[in-house]
């Protein structure tokens, strides 16, 4: 999360290849409990917007949640569908 917190502050996209690096770093570190789908990859985007899991990300950044939202589709429509 501190990576992404990195290119949130040097205004790097959601679909840049080093942000898109980060989020595939995420997928296998899931890999390591279950395989996500495509949909329920997306479907841990609706976890992440519940309060506990909000506030972790806006401790951590107030534009972080959005930001690894929109990576994670990104990520989701390009490398699992």
């Amino acid at each position: 999360m501190d990576e992404l917190v990195i290119a949130i502050n040097t205004k790097s996209s959601p679909s840049a290849s080093s942000v898109q690096a980060l989020i595939q770093e995420h997928y296998v570190w899931l890999k390591r409990t279950w395989t996500p789908t495509n949909d329920s990859y997306l479907g841990l985007i609706d976890l992440y917007q519940t309060p506990e899991f909000r506030k972790f990300y806006d401790n951590k950044h107030p534009g972080l949640l959005a930001f690894l939202v929109k990576a994670m589709q990104i990520f989701a429509k390009n490398k699992l569908s």
